[in-house]
């Protein structure tokens, strides 16, 4: 029997959510730890080695996208590598707690 992409990711998933429930209350804890200190530019910044997110980057990436966040990895030589979870603008506008004042030249 040949299976599916669907499948697979649906297998992987399964096979997985032990990990991913995990991963996703430490990432609810470091983002609402943080939020008070976040704004749109930076974002909240989390060491890879903290999440060590692997081969469910893309799963989570696409659960916490859905959720509000904007979610990149980035490399650097200096820093090392981490991600990166933004708040999506629609959700900091709501947000009276931002301290970001709403002059300036932000389109």
């Amino acid at each position: 029997m040949t299976i599916t992409p669907e499948q697979a990711k649906e297998t992987n998933k399964r096979n997985n959510k032990g990990k991913i429930e995990t991963l996703e209350k430490k990432i609810d804890k470091i983002l609402v730890d943080n939020i008070n200190s976040c704004n749109r530019r930076e974002g909240i910044i989390v060491g890879v080695s903290t999440l060590e997110l692997g081969d469910l980057f893309e799963f989570i990436k696409e659960r916490y996208e859905d959720a509000g966040w904007a979610l990149r990895y980035e490399s650097d030589q200096r820093d090392g590598d981490y991600y990166v979870f933004t708040p999506k603008r629609r959700v900091m506008n709501n947000y009276a707690g931002s301290g970001e004042n709403s002059g300036g030249g932000e389109k």
